[in-house]
């Protein structure tokens, strides 16, 4: 093409790089910067990888919020991040040497919080050097350990935040180097330990910011580590940084840091929630594989781990569930009783703690009452859905494990000394009076059914059926459980099925995929019924080309110029009447004059079918009076498909001019297609002659 040779136009690039005299902030404001680097423009590549341009950069990254002027506060800032990360090799290598990298990481020296733009243009430039550049950036980071804990005490900005994420799934190893970074920093560095020091917030006096993504950060080194063992099977070498966060001593020391006299309840929140992120199995998507023997294996070694931390703690766990937070003022009023942040995470906590049981969890939780604890608090908090599934979710547990094994006794105790079925009935009977008062159910309702149906479940087998297990000996419980079944659970089911299988006017409800066909086969040819009258219903007005243009040997394709036929040679006594049908109707025009140069035009003129007018089939597409005493009903949007409002012509009607941009009147036979302008005479109808 003419740009490979040299002929296309020179870019403004160019020029401001031909002057003797420019400047970088010409450079920044021209809009084709980024696509000459993409196009590697190499007077443009040598001078913006220049130390002293490179330098000039960097600036506006790390000192660009601080000025006042609007462009060197926003706009220079975002070039020079995208200019520095373009991936132009030039630029990269001369990033990534020692003074240039030196005066990037400055960054951290700043007083917290950054700014969080320009926070976000240093993470961008640092991961892209983690991709492009790992060696060189390697070396200086093992050579400047210090800027690590400089990194930690801005953790509570978020790109700060996803650059130590970035840096901690590195491998090192520049300059003969072998030492894997995320092994120098887990163990020579005690990264872990920096942070879960940082949950003492007595003594480190750290942000909710801060411990909010400190916790966040924790569970992605938990997670990244599991995967990367998932994805390795027997060949991985264990994360260092998830060996120490499943530890037992590390686990105990961040739970002695929330768990002290002096605890913070923000950082007792976030702590919580990482112990039941370590206590959940990684979820795994539809495509990937089910959990080998190697994965089930270190999974439970790991679980095994922190149950040994938490196991000790539970009793300061179950004292925090009978701690009641402040009431709560909301739209609708006051809630004197809340669930509140904190028993709810220990509510997720003891869930995670039973679908993982062990002997040790079930003498605790038997000795404590936890599970009838957590069930008795449902009564006070009828509108925490949260709180209700993670009840319910533990008792199914419990109510499906085998009675003879572990988790076997605290199902017992579940039964027995927690009286499980009066608990369920009594929970009923408390929604019911809610019911009678607000007409409405408590929220915890549905999962009462959900409970009460795994007991009917498990009724099934014989060898695991509570109430033969369990209850023998207490008639007055079975007997109304069973009254329960059959006066309010069984109704309550035929009532939830009837509900999703019978629409609100009862007429009969089905699903499945052929119903998905045909409603799709439905929708469809709606859409195409809808699109024909869009279509009918916006036909162009004017289709009349004036001649304007001499002979010329430039080729036509159909519409290269504006052509026109006369009519003056024609007859002009044209029917008032045509045939209607379904595809419009027919008019045929009359034989041209003696002596015409058009003999060949007398063709059937078809307009669109008579429902573009809005006129039933068999109609007089006229408007003519089907007699002398019936006027013209012509409809208004029959003018509207012509874009006019039916006062042109004689009579009131439009006058319909149709043009196939033919180079001839030869043509027209050929192509079954009308040319130039028809004028229709017709007394009042809808075509109407402008002769």
């Amino acid at each position: 093409m003419f740009w490979k040779m040299g002929l296309g136009a020179p870019s403004t690039i160019d020029n401001i790089l031909k002057k003797e005299e420019f400047t970088l902030e010409e450079l920044l404001n021209d809009d084709e910067i980024l696509q000459e680097l993409r196009n590697q423009n190499k007077k443009l590549t040598e001078y913006l990888a220049r130390p002293e341009t490179v330098k000039r950069l960097l600036e506006y990254i790390v000192d660009g919020h601080e000025s006042d002027d609007m462009l060197v506060k926003f706009k220079y800032p975002n070039i020079a991040a995208e200019v520095l990360t373009s991936e132009c090799w030039p630029i990269m290598d001369a990033i990534s040497q020692p003074e240039a990298l030196e005066y990037l990481w400055t960054v951290v020296d700043k007083p917290a919080p950054l700014n969080p733009l320009l926070a976000s243009f240093f993470s961008k430039v640092v991961q892209t050097l983690l991709q492009k550049e790992v060696e060189p950036l390697t070396t200086y980071l093992l050579g400047t350990p210090t800027f690590l804990f400089k990194l930690i005490g801005h953790l509570g900005t978020p790109a700060v935040m996803d650059v130590l994420l970035k840096m901690t799934s590195l491998e090192g190893g520049g300059d003969g180097q072998s030492q894997n970074l995320a092994q120098f920093w887990a163990e020579d560095q005690q990264l872990v330990k920096v942070l879960i020091g940082l949950f003492d917030t007595a003594e480190s006096g750290a942000s909710e910011a801060i411990l909010s993504n400190t916790a966040v950060f924790l569970g992605d080194l938990v997670e990244a580590g599991r995967k990367e063992a998932i994805e390795m099977q027997e060949f991985s070498t264990p994360s260092p940084f998830l060996a120490q966060l499943s530890s037992v001593p590390i686990l105990t020391e961040i739970l002695n840091n929330v768990l002290s006299a002096e605890r913070s309840p923000v950082a007792l929140e976030y702590v919580l929630d990482f112990v039941s992120r370590m206590l959940r199995e990684t979820e795994r998507g539809e495509e990937e594989a089910p959990p080998t023997e190697i994965d089930r294996q270190r999974y439970e070694a790991e679980v095994k781990r922190v149950l040994e931390a938490v196991v000790p703690r539970v009793r300061d766990l179950h004292a925090l569930l009978m701690e009641e937070p402040d009431p709560l003022t909301t739209a609708s009023g006051e809630l004197r009783v809340v669930c509140g942040n904190i028993r709810l995470k220990v509510g997720l906590v003891f869930s995670a703690l039973v679908r993982n049981v062990s002997p040790e969890v079930e003498e605790v939780f038997i000795e404590l009452g936890t599970v009838t604890k957590l069930l008795d608090m449902l009564k006070d908090l009828p509108h925490n859905n949260l709180f209700h599934a993670c009840v319910s979710d533990m008792v199914e547990t419990l109510i499906g494990a085998p009675h003879d094994g572990v988790g076997g006794a605290l199902r017992k105790h579940l039964f027995t000394e927690g009286r499980l079925l009066y608990r369920l009935m009594e929970l009923v009977a408390k929604s019911d009076e809610m019911y009678a008062r607000e007409k409405a159910h408590a929220g915890f309702y549905g999962y009462l059914t959900i409970m009460a149906n795994a007991v009917n479940a498990t009724a099934s087998d014989a060898s695991r059926d509570p109430l033969q297990t369990y209850l023998k000996d207490d008639a007055g419980q079975v007997t109304a459980w069973r009254s329960h079944v059959q006066t309010r659970l069984i109704p309550d089911n035929a009532r939830l099925k009837e509900g999703l299988e019978k629409p609100a006017d009862g007429g009969e409800y089905t699903s499945g995929e052929d119903d998905d066909d045909e409603w799709g086969n439905e929708a469809e040819a709606a859409f195409t019924r809808y699109l024909n009258e869009r279509i009918n219903l916006t036909m162009p007005d004017d289709y009349n080309v004036v001649d304007d243009s001499d002979d010329s040997d430039e080729e036509s394709y159909g519409m290269s110029g504006s052509y026109s036929t006369n009519f003056s040679n024609y007859n002009s006594d044209f029917p008032a009447s045509a045939t209607a049908g379904a595809d419009g109707y027919d008019m045929t025009h009359p034989t041209p004059s003696e002596g015409s140069e058009s003999n060949d035009l007398a063709k059937t003129f078809r307009p669109p079918p008579l429902g573009a007018f809005g006129l039933p089939e068999g109609a007089d597409p006229f408007g003519g009076p089907a007699d002398a005493s019936t006027p013209n009903e012509t409809p208004a949007d029959a003018w509207a498909a012509f874009g006019t409002d039916g006062d042109s012509g004689n009579g009131g009607g439009p006058t319909v001019q149709l043009d196939a941009g033919l180079e001839s009147s030869s043509e027209v036979e050929d192509s079954n297609i009308p040319t130039g302008s028809v004028d229709i005479e017709g007394g009042g109808g809808l075509f109407q002659s402008s002769a």
